[in-house]
């Protein structure tokens, strides 16, 4: 376990709260059984971290083994928070481009680039800027294929191998979660940032993201004000806040000058957070023992579905399909196994069943609204509005 203290603020008595999970699921569906994490949290700041009884060394992790949205290099997630679906990628290109000068002297950074999608969307809509991207994963075979790139560089992201450059915009998305000292990381971020620099964050909302308390790499559970704490304390004014009802959030933020005024920092009931967090995983595990031994389909691949399975709760023989709403994933095997398929396919293939499977919705909560009117003809457990 770490030192007790909170590792953001300081603050001398963070509270400890043991879970009954045992076991975890990295955020590209590997499984570990068992572990058994306790989740501390900051009274002071509201910063909510996971600590486990055998620490995976998360730079091994991603350097040698993270597999996550692999494929076609233009292959991404798509968004539904909206009435037309939009990629990830471009949703997040266009964010940025409110802080991006079309000149070729401005100079972008995408550090955890991935395969490059993002870095690819800004380039086609501001093609004059230089952009660079750093990336740890095996993603970097695809990302070095990218022509829009001056430059790319493939490991963690240190502020000394850029000597003395800075850049206009930094964008570091889906990173923060998984880093074990985030304060030190952002500060070492502002050193390659100059006063007129913007860094575009994006992480999960822990508030929107509850089964977030089963992903073994996610070290830090966000939630809006808490991670603006962070980015106070690191030496950063938050410019503009995006809360959209999906997993993901995101902040743009600036270095604060020296000139301005101390910032207090924003109240946050981690506790609660945690609380809520917990039982609304706890609902979910209710609902799977109400199936018994029912044939199922799982409906959103959120990381709740591979725990469900390594830990022996529902075994993979019982899972028919796999739907899910992403093109990306649709034609393909969950696990190997489970056919991933569209609604609607899945409903046209249970017309020709006797008994049809039960759907268990194995999507966070946010986006059950959206799901519950196209599935209201079907049994469906866990559904919470």
């Amino acid at each position: 376990m770490s030192e007790s203290k909170c590792h953001v603020c300081g603050f001398a008595k963070p509270f400890i709260v043991h879970s009954k999970l045992h076991g975890m699921v990295t955020s590209d569906c590997q499984c570990y059984f068992p572990v058994h994490p306790e989740f501390k949290g900051c009274p002071a700041c509201g910063y909510i971290c996971v600590e486990r009884d055998s620490p995976l060394e998360t730079q091994e992790l991603f350097r040698e083994r993270y597999q996550f949205i692999q494929g076609e290099d233009d292959l991404e997630y798509m968004r539904f928070d909206s009435e037309i679906p939009t990629g990830v990628a471009g949703y997040l290109a266009d964010l940025a481009l409110e802080f991006i000068r079309p000149d070729p002297d401005f100079h972008y950074l995408d550090i955890g680039a991935g395969k490059g999608t993002l870095v690819q969307a800004v380039h086609s809509r501001q093609p004059e800027i230089g952009i660079s991207a750093i990336e740890p994963s095996p993603a970097y075979e695809t990302l070095s294929r990218r022509k829009c790139l001056q430059n790319h560089y493939h490991g963690f992201f240190r502020a000394e191998q850029f000597a003395e450059q800075t850049f206009d915009l930094i964008t570091l998305i889906d990173v923060l979660e998984h880093v074990p000292d985030p304060l030190a990381f952002l500060q070492e971020i502002g050193q390659v940032m100059h006063e007129n620099s913007y860094l575009l964050i994006e992480v999960p909302n822990f508030a929107n993201n509850a089964f977030d308390v089963v992903t073994y790499d996610h070290l830090s559970k966000f939630v809006p004000d808490s991670l603006e704490n962070l980015l106070t304390l690191a030496g950063f004014s938050v410019v503009k806040r995006w809360l959209p009802e999906t997993v993901a959030m995101q902040m743009a933020v600036r270095k604060r000058s020296k000139d301005e005024p101390e910032v207090k920092l924003l109240p946050v009931d981690a506790g609660l957070i945690l609380e809520t967090a917990i039982g609304q995983f706890d609902f979910l595990l209710s609902k799977v023992h109400e199936l018994l031994l029912k044939p199922v389909a799982f409906y959103g691949q959120s990381i709740v579905a591979p725990y469900l399975v390594g830990s022996g709760l529902i075994s993979v023989e019982r899972v028919k399909a796999m739907i899910d709403d992403n093109l990306m994933y649709q034609g393909q095997k969950w696990l190997q196994k489970v056919p991933i398929v569209a609604l609607e396919r899945f409903k046209n293939d249970c017309k020709a069943e006797s008994q049809p499977p039960a759907i268990l919705l194995t999507m966070n909560r946010c986006y059950h609204p959206r799901v519950a009117p196209k599935v209201s003809d079907m049994e469906v457990h866990g559904l919470c509005l």
